[in-house]
């Protein structure tokens, strides 16, 4: 589920904002970690994972157009354990002209097991869709020290989420660096 969850998510172009008692997080994705009390039941929607900017250092010509909607809940329990779910739908698009794959051809960035399809958009660049339609569900322990918080599977052998947070008011923002690239969930009661 991590590596399927972190690729979808770390495409995914969602807004970021902020209000009276929130966590103020940046059209980055960035926020100032600063812990506090995540204890309690947490919704997942389409306005939860803050995108961290496409940064291709090796081609920033890259762009993305995103359709996908996301729910579920996260429930962080007194007693330290947890409950995930969160369901994931809709594409991604992305145009990458063709001086950024190093002489492969748009169809060679087509990888069916991962709903991937690329092809040819004009003479000079791809465009690969991702399909997305996951429907994930995790449960385990969790834990926090100082202002990073670490979801782990039953056996405490897996890290499903691991990251700065701050927790404030109604507001639950993680940095999660677990698996793929990093990506922010917001996060509201």
């Amino acid at each position: 589920m991590h590596t399927s969850r972190a690729i979808i998510v770390a495409i995914w172009l969602a807004g970021c904002g902020e209000g009276d008692d929130d966590v103020a997080v940046g059209e980055d994705c960035s926020f100032d970690a600063c812990g506090g009390d995540p204890t309690g039941a947490w919704t997942v929607d389409s306005d939860s994972v803050c995108d961290e900017p496409l940064a291709n250092e090796e081609c920033p010509e890259m762009t993305r157009d995103t359709d996908v909607d996301a729910a579920g809940s996260l429930n962080l329990a007194d007693d330290g354990t947890f409950t995930l779910h969160v369901a994931y739908s809709g594409e991604v698009v992305i145009h990458a002209p063709l001086s950024c794959i190093d002489g492969a051809t748009c169809a060679d960035g087509s990888t069916p097991e991962l709903d991937v399809t690329c092809e040819d958009e004009g003479p000079d660049q791809c465009r690969c869709v991702f399909a997305i339609d996951s429907d994930d569900s995790e449960e385990g322990t969790w834990q926090t020290d100082e202002n990073v918080l670490v979801l782990l599977d039953p056996d405490d052998l897996e890290v499903a989420l691991s990251g700065e947070y701050c927790a404030r008011g109604d507001a639950l923002v993680i940095r999660d660096r677990s698996s793929g690239p990093p990506y922010t969930w917001i996060l509201r009661r």
